[in-house]
């Protein structure tokens, strides 16, 4: 029991250190997109970099009780921040049918167009270990936050401040 403990220990020391973090380069995954009017398209996650916002990526899963309470609080965060960021959302692990029965039962909740991770290559790319997770890139595709499990209310002031110190 003592050694499997410390292996487990290792396993997730070694995952840390090879984590993506605060500063580091981010992937740019094509993946399909869902528009919040229900259309797909097949493009990056990230895009919309070419603007120069910062680009705001939520991975969630729609099984994922965390994810679905952080919702209300990303919504917030848009509607605070208006055009100084964009966000996205990426279903991990769901496909475009279950993205659309998610939706139809809890229209308000999906405010934002969608990627759809269907083979886990974004989350891999992005070293998901769990939902919710959410990374803040600036226009040179760095991340420039991150933060790991649900979202709490002042994300759009942790958002904004690291946006702000980013330039």
């Amino acid at each position: 029991m003592k050694y499997s403990l410390l292996f487990v220990f290792t396993l997730l020391l070694a995952h840390s250190a090879f984590a993506l973090g605060v500063g580091d380069s981010a992937s740019s995954v094509k993946l399909d997109q869902v528009g919040t009017d229900g259309r797909v398209t097949h493009h990056s996650i990230t895009d919309s970099q070419a603007s120069g916002q910062a680009v705001v990526l939520e991975f969630f899963q729609i099984t994922c009780p965390h994810c679905i309470a952080s919702f209300e609080a990303m919504n917030q965060a848009a509607a605070d921040l208006g055009q100084k960021a964009t966000f996205r959302l990426v279903l991990v692990n769901g496909s475009e049918s279950d993205l659309q029965d998610f939706t139809s039962k809890n229209p308000n909740l999906v405010q934002h167009e969608t990627a759809i991770d269907a083979d886990w290559e974004a989350a891999q790319d992005y070293e998901i270990s769990e939902t919710p997770t959410v990374f803040v890139l600036n226009s040179k595709n760095r991340i420039i936050y991150q933060n790991v499990g649900l979202v709490t209310t002042d994300i759009a002031q942790a958002i904004e401040q690291a946006a702000q110190n980013a330039h």
